[in-house]
């Protein structure tokens, strides 16, 4: 038990996610809450929370994103970019 709460210490709020472009992780914490549904349901469900909620330029910046480096967001994430972004 210790060792877990000397691990929560170390933690800050902000940390973990340096280096990382902000719709790049608002899209894999937006992919994690539908981890829960089938791979192809859960890219759709992504998808359709980009396009009702995200402005077109939030889009474009996952665009540019998804082209420069792919592999940065998690599957379901980039399953659900790929439906939404040229």
């Amino acid at each position: 038990m210790a060792e877990v709460l000397e691990d929560r210490s170390e933690q800050r709020l902000g940390t973990g996610h340096a280096g990382v472009p902000p719709v790049v992780r608002l899209i894999d914490d937006i992919a994690r809450q539908f981890g829960y549904l089938p791979d192809d349901e859960a890219a759709d469900a992504v998808a359709n929370h980009v396009r009702q909620f995200w402005d077109p330029r939030m889009r474009q910046q996952l665009a540019d994103e998804v082209a420069r480096d792919p592999d940065q967001l998690d599957p379901l994430a980039l399953a659900g970019a790929r439906a939404v972004t040229p």
